[in-house]
């Protein structure tokens, strides 16, 4: 989460220099810019992390195997579907850290908008 608030601070010094408009209305905006980026790398993750994606990923596999037992020649039995989701799914990514971060963002942008006009 520091990482997540370095990059924030960053971005937003950048953006408040580079634009030429009030302070409040400037913070705002990066605020907001930043919390969508978050947003929307936390709904990533979430559509990664479910079901329907993971079974495509495996018939990807599947085929990728195919092809190499096709070419050697070998009859190799390849990985059972729950064997493949136990071992590339064993560590999913979690989505939290960037809604923790990104919700608060939006909503402050949300109030410093208002406060600025």
């Amino acid at each position: 989460m520091i990482i997540l608030g370095i990059i924030t601070i960053i971005f937003s010094y950048f953006y408040i220099i580079l634009c030429e408009h009030s302070f409040l209305y400037n913070l705002s905006n990066a605020f907001f810019i930043t919390g969508i980026i978050y947003f929307c790398i936390a709904l990533i993750i979430y559509i990664r992390n479910v079901g329907f994606f993971k079974i495509i990923t495996y018939y990807q596999y599947q085929k990728k195997q195919d092809k190499i037992n096709n070419y050697n020649k070998e009859n190799k039995n390849s990985m059972k579907l729950h064997e493949f989701f136990a071992l590339k799914y064993s560590e999913q990514w979690s989505y939290a850290i960037f809604l923790k971060f990104s919700i608060p963002l939006i909503l402050i942008s949300l109030i410093l908008a208002f406060i600025s006009k």
